[in-house]
């Protein structure tokens, strides 16, 4: 199985306990030593839980991010988020900031993107997606 990467949708729900995410996740790490997210999911769901301010939360949010693999938005990963992001511009089908960085970070990292997002993350050409959740 090709390593996959959580859009924040999907890591939401698996913190929420949704069953068939959680099923999905265990069956993922039996073949994985951990998931990975990008730097881009960190940011917002970590300015969500401070923006509510739930210590508890933001907590075991940082402890599931000690253990999980970061996958940073570096030089290659803008260069790929830029030629994304021309390709849909050209094509009348921009998304929003974030998901195009997402999109960068889990391209150049050979990565399917986990996400329930499927619409928007669908125009991405190259970009593999899965619906975990839907």
């Amino acid at each position: 199985m090709n390593k996959r990467l959580l859009d924040t949708d999907v890591l939401i729900e698996f913190f929420r306990k949704k069953p068939g995410v959680v099923t999905r996740v265990t069956a993922y790490l039996s073949d994985h030593d951990r998931l990975s997210i990008s730097i881009i999911t960190y940011y917002e769901v970590l300015r969500g839980l401070r923006h509510v301010g739930i210590t508890a939360q933001l907590q075991a949010f940082e402890d599931f991010i000690a253990d999980s693999e970061m996958l940073l938005l570096d030089l290659t990963a803008v260069r790929k988020a830029a030629d994304v992001y021309a390709a849909l511009r050209k094509q009348g089908q921009l998304i929003n900031e974030g998901d195009i960085l997402i999109a960068g970070i889990a391209l150049v990292n050979n990565c399917v993107l986990v996400t329930n997002n499927t619409a928007h993350f669908s125009r991405v050409p190259e970009l593999q997606i899965e619906n975990w959740i839907g």
